[in-house]
Order: C-alpha cells, then structure tokens, then sequence
C-alpha cells in the first residue's frame, strides 16, 4: 500500500507532518498550506527533484520561507 506524506516547514511553527491515502488528499493539503502563505505575499516555486529521490513535490518560498513536500512511501505489510 502507497501512502503520500506531506511535510509543511515554517520556521515559525516547525514542521507539520500529515499521512493520506491518496496523491489527491496529499496536493489539497499542500495547496492548502501554499494558499495561507500566498495571502500574505509569498511567491512560491514548484521544484522537480525526480521520482529517484522519493519526492514527488516540492513547493518553496525564498530564503528561508515555508515549503511544502510530498513523498510516497510504500508501506510494508
């Protein structure tokens, strides 16, 4: 079983970490994140680090702002 973890950094709060079942669930929670930092003037860029390193998104401000990532784990049974 495939699960996406989402993995929302803001240096203000640490990092806030969520499981869902689908890739779907997983990019409305980074949307959702993305869009609380977009109110207030934050420009994003979307990276494509490849498959190879497990991310399969990842959204970032610059410097030291929030970012948002999503890796898909396969669960062991």
């Amino acid at each position: 079983m495939k699960v996406f973890i989402v993995v929302c950094h803001d240096r203000h709060s640490g990092d806030a970490i969520t499981v869902h079942a689908t890739r779907a669930g997983a990019d409305d929670r980074l949307e959702e994140f993305r869009s609380f930092f977009s109110a207030i003037d934050h420009q994003w860029t979307e990276r494509n680090y490849g498959r190879s390193q497990g991310w399969v998104r990842y959204v970032e401000t610059h410097d030291d702002g929030p970012r948002v990532r999503i890796q898909e784990v396969e669960l062991m049974p």
